[in-house]
């Protein structure tokens, strides 16, 4: 899966020479939580940083809710996006494995990235968007089974599996390498044949199953 698959295109923008009180406006009436500042040239939108919520509660006074003031007009500041938005923010490419943004997000935490091809905003992606990502691929349909199991450095997971299934008329529907307390691990989704002798089989493989859920 890659970024563009996931990411909102619609992205909702502010200039940088906007106050914070019409950059807290935005995000209210459009329930988001971080705005690409951009400069708007003849040949499209290019991004000079990005101004998220929190920007804006430091920028307002302590006993001022932004959010709350901006749907009420009750209360205006002078200060512009441009004096507390982050510059030169992460970003991330359409064409990026999906993985790539998640990382830079947990390992910077925060929690979005504008998307940006050929120095042009194309889009947005947050972490709930990353979220319903890895979501789907997990996701499994009525009368399957998801099953975790430990494996061995290197081992051919495929060749396992084709090997144990097929006998059983036991389709995979997916399958994700991963690690469990620094183990490696399979996460295999099964649907039709012979599912509990297959899980059977995985134990007589010398495989230790870590977990079984059945989708009802």
């Amino acid at each position: 899966m890659i970024v563009d698959m996931w990411m909102k295109r619609d992205v909702v923008v502010i200039d940088s020479g906007e106050s914070i009180t019409a950059a807290a406006a935005l995000m209210a009436n459009n329930s988001v939580r971080r705005l690409p500042v951009v400069d708007r040239r003849a040949d499209g939108l290019h991004v000079m940083g990005i101004v998220t919520l929190g920007d804006i509660h430091r920028a307002y006074p302590s006993h001022v809710n932004p959010l709350a003031a901006a749907a009420s007009g009750s209360f205006h500041s002078d200060v512009t996006v441009l004096k507390v938005m982050k510059r030169h923010p992460f970003t991330t490419a359409p064409e990026a494995p999906i993985e790539e943004p998640a990382q830079t997000m947990c390992r910077q935490k925060i929690g979005g990235l504008p998307v940006v091809q050929k120095e042009l905003l194309v889009g947005i992606i947050t972490e709930s968007d990353i979220f319903r990502a890895f979501a789907s691929i997990l996701e499994s349909p009525p009368g399957s089974v998801r099953i975790t199991f430990n494996v061995a450095r290197d081992e051919d997971i495929f060749g396992l599996l084709n090997r144990l299934a097929s006998p059983r008329k036991v389709k995979v529907l997916s399958l994700i390498s991963s690690r469990h307390h620094n183990t490696p691990v399979c996460v295999v989704r099964l649907a039709g044949g012979e599912l509990d002798k297959l899980l059977d089989d995985i134990w007589k493989s010398g495989h230790q199953v870590v977990n079984v859920l059945r989708i009802h």
